[in-house]
């Protein structure tokens, strides 16, 4: 994936937006607000799993008696990030005690459940459920019982797409870099003039392309060994029991 820098990925926007022709440079007001959509756009996909192109596995180390750790900017000690996670896949806690490493499930839980709990600051040297509130600008996480070792933990979250700079360098995962053009193209058209078909067309399916690679297939499943009662009397050729 070649690298470029935001202004000339605004600019290839500007030039299919028909904004711009090529070999011409946006003045500073344009480029200003072109980079300004650029990167609502890109902190926008950031919200969206399908537009995300990777789940990152970090190892922390928790803080014996803390609740919440914050996980952000200022986060608490170990668990700084440049930017919260919008959303926390899984957790694990990493027992170190033994070679190889242990990796325990940590249960993933909504604020209902926890609200529930009759005994937030319950405490154990192993926690067994998790928190997450995406509370801004830092994140916090609950985990429950309040943990007292300080054993690592495993999180996975999701890997942000960077905000631009007009003179900083630009690399995108493949499929990204058509998708960001041509939907900045359609950004730029509003309250300008009416996109052309081919701009909308070529908008869409490049937008398609990374959300069907980022996009995961459910596992699937039942409770008893085969299709369940009554599936040996059922012919699939026509449909008959």
């Amino acid at each position: 994936m070649p690298t470029v820098t935001g202004l000339e990925l605004i600019s290839d926007a500007m030039i299919a937006a028909g904004q711009l022709s090529p070999g011409e440079t946006a003045d500073a007001g344009e480029s200003t607000y072109a980079l300004g959509l650029l990167n609502r756009l890109l902190d926008s996909w950031n919200a969206d799993r399908v537009k995300v192109y990777s789940v990152e596995f970090s190892d922390r180390t928790l803080i014996p008696n803390l609740n919440p750790h914050l996980i952000g900017p200022t986060g608490s000690t170990g668990f700084v990030v440049d930017t919260r996670p919008p959303k926390i896949e899984s957790a694990q806690l990493v027992l170190n005690t033994s070679t190889p490493n242990v990796l325990v499930p940590i249960t993933l839980r909504d604020k209902a459940w926890y609200f529930a709990q009759a005994v937030p600051a319950l405490t154990s040297s192993f926690p067994t459920d998790l928190y997450y509130d995406p509370a801004w600008a830092n994140g916090k996480l609950y985990f429950w019982p309040v943990p007292t070792t300080a054993y690592a933990v495993r999180l996975a979250f999701w890997t942000l797409l960077a905000q631009v700079t007009l003179a900083g360098n630009v690399t995108l995962p493949p499929a990204y870099q058509d998708a960001v053009t041509f939907n900045l193209a359609l950004k730029l058209c509003v309250g300008q003039k009416s996109p052309d078909a081919l701009l909308v067309e070529e908008a869409r399916k490049s937008l398609a392309a990374i959300q069907n690679l980022n996009t995961e297939s459910p596992r699937i499943g039942t409770n008893d060994m085969g299709a369940g009662d009554g599936a040996g009397t059922f012919d699939w050729r026509d449909g008959s029991r």
